[in-house]
């Protein structure tokens, strides 16, 4: 089921075309034609803590597939204080809409695809805390 979080998140299961002894088959449409990172990342670790402009295709918005595991999305818009977290499990495809502060905490080992290259990444980033530890 989608799942529509106000006007900062969308997450959208990705469709299971098969399954069987080996393992399973499944489908999704990419937002545009781009180059993507691979991202692999420990349980328990944080990586994100930034937002985007949206001021490049590739953030306008920012897309996700978590290919394996589990994450949590940590997020605020950048105009309120209000922090909110969603569990969400493999395989999903997560927008993250622009001004929409967000970072991403692996409850287990995960995968992610990133649909974008690291310039635009780092083009279109700016640092600023989810959350504190502390």
């Amino acid at each position: 089921m989608v799942q529509q979080l106000g006007k900062r998140v969308l997450i959208t299961p990705i469709d299971v075309l098969g399954s069987d002894e080996r393992g399973q088959t499944l489908t999704f449409e990419t937002p545009r034609h781009c180059k993507y990172l691979l991202v692999k990342r420990r349980a328990g670790t944080i990586s994100g803590n930034h937002y985007h402009e949206g001021s490049l295709p590739a953030t306008n918005p920012k897309t996700y597939f978590l290919c394996d595991g589990t994450m949590e999305l940590i997020y605020r818009s950048l105009s309120d204080g209000i922090i909110e977290r969603r569990l969400i499990d493999c395989p999903s495809r997560v927008d993250i809409y622009p001004y929409t502060v967000h970072a991403v905490r692996a409850a287990t080992d995960i995968t992610l695809m990133e649909c974008l290259s690291i310039d635009e990444l780092q083009r279109d980033r700016v640092s600023v805390p989810v959350f504190s530890d502390s």
